[in-house]
């Protein structure tokens, strides 16, 4: 096989790994912050995800927006502009709730459940985030088919 051929097919490995494995790792939601008949919203207003998730607060809007919880210090946003964007990871399970001090008309919360529990439907059209039991397996593979190509990539660029 030429290098040329062991290249191509080596990095086709971890290539295909990243396709497969893409929506198990992206365990992640958005809330976009958003504008209906001059009233501002967080949309979805109630989202569901798992401990170890993150969502991020987008603000599509023009006017400044926070995301602050209603009690505790869980969520502490800076004030966020227009097309930024503020992340929180939930380690602890329970239910969020918070606020945007500009506009106190606008609340949402966020439902953490255990790590690997079945998530019900979020109430948008967008489906659902899941875990899987399966994604520690799937890292293992895609880290074992990454590392002998790049240490193939290293001695070929060498030579």
């Amino acid at each position: 096989m030429s290098r040329v051929r062991l290249v191509h097919a080596t990095g086709l490995v971890p290539l295909a790994l990243l396709i497969v494995a893409g929506p198990v790792l992206a365990a992640s939601a958005t809330v976009r912050m958003t504008e209906v008949d001059e009233r501002y919203h967080f949309n979805p207003q109630s989202i569901t995800v798992s401990a170890g998730d993150t969502v991020t607060w987008r603000n599509t809007t023009d006017a400044l927006h926070t995301v602050t919880s209603n009690s505790g210090g869980e969520l502490d946003s800076s004030t966020i502009g227009e097309g930024d964007t503020f992340s929180h990871t939930f380690s602890a399970v329970g239910t969020f709730s918070y606020h945007c001090t500009v506009h106190s008309y606008m609340m949402g919360s966020v439902t953490v459940l255990a790590a690997g529990a079945t998530l019900p439907q979020t109430s948008t059209a967008q489906p659902a985030i899941s875990t899987s039991p399966g994604t520690p397996v799937i890292l293992f593979l895609l880290l074992a088919a990454v590392a002998p190509t790049i240490a193939l990539l290293r001695r070929l660029a060498a030579r």
